[in-house]
């Protein structure tokens, strides 16, 4: 018999209360100033700030780590690329540098002055 997937509830204290921002570091495994350097970017967990204090959810923590989990780093994806689709790689510079040497015949030297 299959043993049921475990239900995540939809509210858990643990999860859902609000954090201070050393907290929140330390859950995350970063320094404070990372945070305040992608709250200054745009990027980074949510957070919710009233007046000078920072808060974040450890739900939020969570699933933004979740969200940057990957499987292989970019320079093994490009390897694999390459190793795999040598030849398309090489048609592909092929098409761009035809596509150029007809951009090149096709258009004329702009008109150095024009008439009205």
């Amino acid at each position: 018999m299959a043993t049921p997937a475990r239900a995540i509830p939809i509210f858990d204290p643990e999860l859902d209360r609000w954090v201070r921002e050393t907290e929140a570091a330390r859950i995350r495994g970063c320094t404070r100033s990372l945070l305040q350097k992608e709250r200054w970017l745009g990027i980074g967990p949510e957070y919710a700030k009233d007046g000078r204090a920072v808060r974040y959810k450890v739900r939020t923590l969570i699933q933004y780590m979740e969200n940057l989990t990957r499987s292989q780093s970019r320079k093994q994806q490009l390897t694999r690329l390459k190793v795999s689709n040598e030849g398309i790689v090489s048609s592909a510079i092929a098409t761009v540098d035809l596509m150029n040497q007809c951009r090149s015949i096709e258009s004329p030297d702009p008109p150095t002055s024009v008439e009205f």
